[in-house]
């Protein structure tokens, strides 16, 4: 799967040719994703939702960004009937680099009533770089698609390292945001990728954000624990 996520982080790279800056002047934009620094969204056709790798209903839902795509395949082994739905660049409500995790809701909840684990914000709070209650807003309204009936985790972002001291802030910003808005909804909680990577910091690459071998196989773990938590 890394093989794969560096081949098209590369494809992605070569879409889009917007020179226009969400950043200051003397602010550069951290390189969360092997990307163009653009406000503009590359043009994506991603599939429609399928069936999980068992074949059978699904019993799970994970929508995430590009560290769920480089964990998808340890997720597979731990989560056979979850159907995982990852892709690099993606925001949670307004698309910034690639699409918008909102954008794949409807489709999703058709699945029925089954628990969510939600991994987006990384690309949102480094690139976004929006007001504390323009993230509430957009958290807000992507709760309310997935419906409040549905049991969810959310993996908080974590952006350290090389990263812009602003990306990093706003980083913990966004999980803030995020405990906030699922404090009063039943059935939820949130997975703290942010407190495991800073006391193991070789679980991520040297760029502060994606994950290194034995970082994609904890990801996973973290997650497959969640849903099991939630199903059990």
């Amino acid at each position: 799967m890394r093989t794969a996520w560096r081949l098209l982080a590369g494809a992605i790279a070569l879409v889009g040719s917007s020179s226009c800056s969400l950043f200051s002047e003397n602010e550069v934009a951290p390189p969360l994703v092997s990307a163009p620094q653009t406000a503009t969204p590359s043009p994506l056709s991603l599939p429609p939702v399928g069936l999980p790798p068992s074949g059978g209903p699904a019993l799970a839902v994970v929508l995430g960004d590009s560290l769920t795509f480089e964990a998808t395949e340890e997720l597979r082994e731990l989560q056979p009937d979850a159907m995982i739905d990852a892709w690099p660049g993606r925001t949670v409500t307004k698309p910034l680099l690639g699409d918008a995790g909102l954008g794949r809701v409807e489709e999703l909840r058709a699945l029925g009533d089954i628990p969510w684990v939600v991994a987006l914000g990384t690309n949102d709070a480094g690139y976004g770089n929006y007001p504390v209650d323009q993230l509430i807003a957009d958290v807000t309204q992507f709760l309310n698609a997935v419906g409040p009936g549905q049991c969810i985790a959310w993996v908080l972002p974590v952006v350290v390292g090389p990263m812009t001291p602003t990306a990093i802030e706003r980083s913990r910003e966004f999980g803030d945001v995020i405990r906030f808005s699922l404090a009063a909804r039943p059935c939820s909680s949130v997975i703290d990728w942010p407190e495991m990577v800073a006391t193991r910091p070789a679980l991520l690459e040297g760029d502060g954000v994606h994950l290194a071998p034995d970082g994609e196989r904890l990801f996973a773990q973290m997650i497959d624990e969640a849903i099991d938590s939630m199903t059990s």
